[in-house]
């Protein structure tokens, strides 16, 4: 294969880490590379909130751990804080969390690792690379797996899009009509809520407090553009709070009220909760994730590739890649470990190793 062409749907995480290891040696220079998502904007679970205040909060991860015994990964992070992406987080400020060392972005993960991660790719890539943003596959049918160059709807179209080699399906809200095969199954979603209270502060917080209560994920801080702590976000589950994922705002603002009113001891000052229940708006917004995990789809139509963060379908020219693949919901070390996994499947199929006949 001369010049090949993969496609990679989606731009968070594990799309622009598996860009730039696929653009450097000793992938061929030949490779070209389009990147495409329905977002408007790179960062998949990775996109920090900004407010005209100058606040900014992390509606998706907020920290992530780098634990030992993962050199590899640790490498990364470190290689991250050296071109000012990412800093540790004080010990302290973590509550309910692992051992390892914990992280956040600098200035946010969007301002932060993300677009110095797009800059880098684009750098290595030249006229290799291509993003396209707000670009939604919408195939009436799903793709012949089979099929080499494989065909997609896009909406809207790319005429310029060059014929595809193989896909690399890394977005965790998956269109799948895209990615399953003919005999269509359902696609099983992880589903979580963000309250963003971006006008309430509280010093005393945590940075991050991880299942602060049985039915709260998480209580989290966010920064102002000065670098001091404000902002709150809050996380849960439909199942958590009894609700549906199509549960309306104030459905779910009256469910999380309920439980910082009713918790003892408090998790919120009762005059701060109290004050934060009469906040409209852009001051009290409701951010709705909704993760894929393929593999429970799919079953035996899948087969695992490396580590349960990749999923090579059948006729071998579509990979699922995500760290929500195999039943979770997305993490940063996961997604770098799927985007290594989804490397090695690549060296495989440019060498000529993967092919139908081998599945």
């Amino acid at each position: 294969m001369s010049s090949p062409h993969i496609v990679i749907i989606g731009s968070g995480l594990t799309a622009l880490t598996l860009a730039r290891t696929l653009l450097l040696p000793p992938f061929p220079q030949a490779l070209t590379l389009s990147l495409i998502d329905k977002a408007k904007a790179p960062g998949g679970r990775l996109t920090t909130r900004y407010y005209d205040s100058g606040t900014y909060l992390e509606p998706g991860a907020r920290v992530f751990e780098s634990p030992s015994g993962n050199a590899e990964f640790e490498r990364a992070v470190e290689r991250w804080e050296s071109k000012g992406w990412v800093k540790e987080v004080e010990k302290e400020k973590i509550v309910g969390c692992g051992t390892g060392r914990h992280w956040e972005g600098v200035g946010g993960w969007t301002k932060g690792l993300i677009e110095g991660m797009v800059e880098e790719v684009r750098q290595v890539g030249k006229d290799r690379v291509q993003f396209y943003f707000g670009n939604t596959a919408i195939n009436p049918s799903p793709v012949s797996l089979t099929s080499n160059p494989i065909s997609l709807t896009l909406t809207p179209a790319l005429s310029n899009l060059s014929p595809i080699s193989f896909l690399i399906h890394t977005a965790p809200t998956s269109q799948t009509s895209v990615i399953l095969p003919s005999t269509s199954l359902p696609t099983i979603y992880a589903r979580t809520f963000s309250l963003l209270l971006p006008t309430i502060s509280l010093l005393t917080l945590p940075s991050y407090h991880r299942h602060p209560h049985p039915d709260l994920t998480s209580i989290s801080t966010g920064y102002s553009s000065t670098g001091e702590i404000t902002g709150i976000c809050i996380q849960s589950t439909p199942e958590r709070l009894g609700l549906t994922y199509d549960s309306t705002d104030g459905e779910i603002r009256r469910a999380i009220f309920e439980i910082l009113r009713s918790t003892t001891p408090a998790l919120l000052p009762a005059d701060l909760v109290s004050h934060a229940e009469r906040l409209v708006g852009r001051e009290s917004q409701v951010k709705r994730w909704k993760f894929a995990q393929v593999e429970k789809a799919l079953g035996d139509r899948g087969i695992k590739v490396d580590c349960e963060k990749v999923l090579l379908l059948e006729g071998g020219k579509v990979l699922v890649a995500g760290d929500g693949t195999s039943g979770g919901v997305g993490g940063v070390e996961g997604a770098w470990s799927a985007s290594a996994a989804a490397s090695l499947m690549v060296k495989k199929w440019l060498d000529g190793k993967q092919t139908k006949g081998n599945l």
